[in-house]
Parts: structure tokens; C-alpha cells; sequence
């Protein structure tokens, strides 16, 4: 029987955890008290529509992770799952969660109920990108509004106290964005930069080495591109045992932090 290489299955219905649409729910009843600082229309549209958007992505980013067809023939050479009989192709991974095999994947998370991997992983980024601006956005109004505000004692404290509950979606926000830009730049994902002692084809890579970097200009260039294809993209190597390994200032012939 002739051997075909795997490809996407279909969009999945995906369910959010019933903890984190509370929680999605309480931002936006914590966004609407900001948007009551709005002093002008064109601004609360935007900060709406930033509202609007981020929602909108954390219920659609899940459906298309880059989950594979199951049970069909495979490429020789190929990793076999033995849960979803296929073959993986590098960087796939089975999850346990969603019970299917993810094409890059990235991570499993939480607050869309789904993986994160090759078809999805660029919407995923956008949506902390407009998370990360509507939540600074609905900070600097609740602040601006409290240093300016006289004789209004109660709706002062109110206004601290749902600064004091965004900070913190704000922090998290600004962090996994921070973190996702640093994975793009190398070519990493977090299962590979988090678990790389256990990855495989990661054992014997230096920790210096991204073995899927092509530099920054390619790398994001990449991120651009993946997922477009009806099947994986085929990851090549960039660095092999025995080619030169990059100076690290974390680990080098000098010194060794770890």
C-alpha cells in the first residue's frame, strides 16, 4: 500500500473549562468599570473593539491546532503513536488532553480549552498581543481616572480595587507575550524549551543551540508562513554533532551557571 505523509484532521469542537469562561467573564466585568472612564467616544470604541477581538479569539483559537488524521498510512521512518496509529512527524507530540496527535506542538492551554500548535499558534499570538493592550489600556484609565478624581471617595476605591484585580491578568498577559516573542525569535516552543531534557531529538543538542533556528529574519519569517500547508511542516535540523556550538554566557568552556 503506498505510504502518504500525515495530514490535518478537520476543525475540532473545542470546550472551554467552565473556571477559566468565569474568569474571561470577570476581566470583562472588571474592562466595563474602565471603559466607564472613557472620555471619548473614538477611544471606547477601540477599547471595545480590543475586548471584542481578544474574546473572539479565545473562543475560535482552539478549534484548528494542527491536530493529525488518525489511522491512515504514514511515511516511513516516522515516530509511531501508539494511541492514534501514526506516524509523527518531528516536533509532533500526543496530547493527553485533547487525546490527539499536534503538529509543533507548543503547549496545552488552559484558557481555550485546547492545544497550542502549527495551524494556531499565530492567532494564539495574537490574541495575548490584544489581551496585553486592552488590559494596559483599561489600567492606565482606571489610574488616570483615580489620580485625577476629588470628592468621590467610594468610586475612588472602587476604581483601586479593580486596578489592583487587573494588574495581575495584566502581568500574566505581558509575560506569556514577553515568552511566546522569545520562542518565535529562536524557533523553540515552550514543550521543547521546557522539557528539553526529555525531548528525543533534543538529548544531545547543546543548550546554546535552537536546532530549528535559521536566525531571527527566518525564524519569524517562518511563524508567518506555518500552518498554511494541509499537511506538517517538515522541520529540518540546523545543527548536527560535531558543527560548531554558539558561545552561551549561561554555559561555555569558562564558566557554567547551571
Amino acid at each position: 500500500m503506498e505510504q502518504q505523509t500525515p495530514t490535518f484532521s478537520s476543525l475540532s469542537r473545542t470546550r472551554i473549562p467552565s473556571e477559566a469562561l468565569s474568569a474571561w467573564v470577570f476581566y470583562l466585568g472588571l474592562s466595563s468599570v474602565a471603559l466607564s472612564c472613557v472620555i471619548s467616544w473614538e477611544l471606547f470604541a477601540i477599547s471595545l473593539l480590543l475586548h471584542l477581538v481578544s474574546f473572539w479569539l479565545m473562543v475560535t483559537t482552539g478549534r484548528t491546532p494542527g491536530y493529525l488524521k488518525t489511522g491512515s498510512d504514514d511515511e516511513a521512518g516516522l515516530r509511531r503513536c501508539e494511541v492514534c496509529n501514526i506516524g509523527q512527524p518531528l516536533r509532533t507530540k500526543h496530547c493527553h488532553d485533547c487525546k490527539q496527535c499536534v503538529a509543533t506542538f507548543d503547549h496545552h492551554c488552559f484558557w481555550i480549552g485546547a492545544c497550542v500548535g502549527e495551524k494556531n499558534h499565530r492567532r494564539f499570538l495574537i490574541m495575548l498581543l490584544a489581551l496585553s493592550v486592552s488590559i494596559t489600556l483599561d489600567l492606565t484609565l482606571l489610574i488616570t481616572d483615580i489620580l485625577t478624581m476629588e470628592n468621590k471617595r467610594f468610586l475612588k476605591i472602587l476604581y483601586i480595587v479593580c486596578s489592583v484585580l487587573l494588574s495581575f491578568p495584566a502581568l500574566l498577559t505581558l509575560v506569556l507575550t514577553s515568552y511566546h516573542t522569545y520562542l518565535i525569535c529562536t524557533a523553540q516552543t515552550t514543550w521543547e524549551n521546557l522539557s528539553r531534557l526529555s525531548i528525543t531529538y533534543l538529548q544531545d543538542v547543546p543548550f546554546s543551540v535552537c536546532l530549528f533556528s535559521k536566525g531571527l529574519i527566518g525564524n519569524v519569517a517562518e511563524f508567518i508562513n506555518r500552518g498554511t500547508s494541509e499537511v506538517p511542516f517538515r522541520w529540518e535540523p540546523q545543527w548536527k554533532v560535531g558543527d560548531p556550538v554558539p558561545f552561551s554566557l549561561c554555559d561555555n568552556d569558562y564558566w557554567n551557571c547551571c
